[in-house]
Order: C-alpha cells, then sequence, then structure tokens
C-alpha cells in the first residue's frame, strides 16, 4: 500500500470513528487544515469535507489552507507545550 494510499485510508477511518459523535451536533463547523492548493492533501481535504457537509445533518465542514505538515503540527501542540 503506498503512503498517500494508507494515508488516505487513515483519514477515511478516523472520519468514520469521529461521525457518529458528530452527528449529534446541530449547526457545527469543522475546518479541515491542509497543506498548500497545489499539494496532494487540498482535494483529499475537500473531498473529505464534502462528505461531512453531505452526510451529517448540521455539519458545516471546509477546508483550510496551511504551510503543510510543519504548520499542522504546530496548530495541533498541546498548549505550552511549544
Amino acid at each position: 500500500m503506498s503512503g498517500l494510499t494508507r494515508r488516505a485510508a487513515l483519514a477515511a477511518a478516523a472520519t468514520a470513528l469521529a461521525a457518529p459523535h458528530l452527528a449529534r451536533a446541530q449547526g457545527t463547523q469543522l475546518a479541515i487544515a491542509t497543506g498548500t492548493t497545489g499539494g496532494v492533501y487540498y482535494p483529499l481535504g475537500g473531498g473529505m469535507a464534502n462528505l461531512l457537509s453531505r452526510n451529517i445533518p448540521g455539519m458545516s465542514a471546509t477546508v483550510e489552507v496551511t504551510g503543510g505538515s510543519v504548520a499542522i503540527a504546530s496548530c495541533s501542540a498541546p498548549a505550552g507545550s511549544g
């Protein structure tokens, strides 16, 4: 399994696990951080946002362009860790 395919499968699995919890929320907004618009993760994030928005009532998911994996890692670091 290639790296991109494995990552796509992991992202899909994470989305499937989170979906039941998200389904209970009303008027929930979700921003999916990706890399640049020319990178491979922007279309993947867009597809995930589209699926979530269409299939979960009250969910509004969007894609946010970031500086890539380093920027995303710094956004998701626990408070006080860096």
